[in-house]
């Protein structure tokens, strides 16, 4: 299942594939407030990045790639698989996942990547750690897994939907969002069931990501609403600033400073969204942050772009 089909919905499908500016020469160039183009040292499409408490970063990609960083270079790492990973998460150095194509599922235990094998069969799109007990990963075909400790269990939500599933964060082990599909669907686990949230928006929605219960972001493409907030009661779509683009990902520091990425990179200030620049390097996927000043996304053709002021 390639991610042209699936991953990010809409972002490849109509027509937003990687093109153009990307080059080696690039490398090093700073452009949208503050943002670096950095050598990611591989040219192929990258869609995940997470890094650890102790500086460590991960990125993911087409084709098993799989790279690791210090905050300062990146280096290829052998994931002992071909097919492509659209996501990584952790709660720790030592506790890392990444999952993608064809149900794959790797685990980064402080020394090495192994494969969880037979789960399932279909793609993951998203993955979201609460703990080293508890983890969540999401694909297609309503696929709802949830890790335990000792395996990954599908018996909470078995049948809940069978659309594709983009996205997935949570607040809490009680509070976990699940977003997708091409008719913008949510759905939110409170402990003990999985059900489906009315937001208002029909768009595809390709991930969400928050920063508290009630500061929660779910990101769409090109059907507006492209962005709505969940402020703890209620979901509002702000379209300001995001129309006509595609949203991917999203990470903030604050209320009044959070950051999307997708066809453009994008700024929210608390009140509005706004195009920081329409013409990122590359078409950006994922996004992951530690500070204000300290902020990475990734995207087509091996970009990886830093925030650092």
């Amino acid at each position: 299942m390639k991610p042209s089909t699936l991953l990010l919905a809409a972002l490849v499908v109509v027509g937003c594939n990687s093109q153009a500016r990307e080059e080696p020469s690039l490398v090093g160039t700073r452009f949208g407030d503050g943002w670096t183009v950095v050598d990611s040292t591989v040219r192929t499409d990258l869609y995940g990045v997470w890094g650890a408490p102790s500086g460590e970063l991960w990125a993911v990609g087409a084709g098993g790639s799989l790279l690791r960083g210090d905050g300062t270079t990146w280096t290829r790492v052998e994931s002992g698989t071909t097919r492509s990973l659209f996501a990584v998460a952790g709660s720790a150095s030592n506790d890392v996942w990444a999952v993608g194509d064809a149900g794959t599922i790797l685990h980064w235990d402080g020394g090495s990547w192994v494969e969880h094998v037979g789960v399932t069969s279909n793609a993951l799109f998203a993955v979201w750690v609460a703990s080293r007990d508890d983890a969540w990963a999401v694909g297609a075909g309503g696929t709802i897994l949830r890790w335990r400790g000792t395996a990954w269990e599908t018996g909470c939500c078995q049948g809940v939907t069978s659309a594709n599933l983009f996205g997935v964060w949570g607040s809490s082990p009680d509070d976990v969002w699940l977003s997708g599909t091409m008719t913008g669907q949510l759905l939110r686990w409170n402990g003990q069931q999985v059900a489906a949230i009315n937001h208002g928006s029909s768009g595809p929605l390709t991930s969400v990501w928050g920063r508290a219960p009630d500061d929660i972001w779910a990101m769409g493409t090109f059907q507006a609403p492209t962005a709505l907030h969940w402020d703890g009661t209620a979901w509002t779509g702000i379209t300001d600033g995001t129309a006509d683009h595609a949203l991917s990902a999203a990470w903030g520091s604050a209320p009044d400073d959070v950051w999307g990425a997708g066809t453009a990179l994008f700024h929210f200030n608390g009140e509005t969204w706004s195009v920081v620049d329409d013409q990122p390097p590359m078409v950006l996927y994922g996004m992951w942050g530690r500070a204000q000043d300290d902020v990475w996304s990734v995207g087509g053709n091996g970009v990886i772009i830093h925030l650092q002021r």
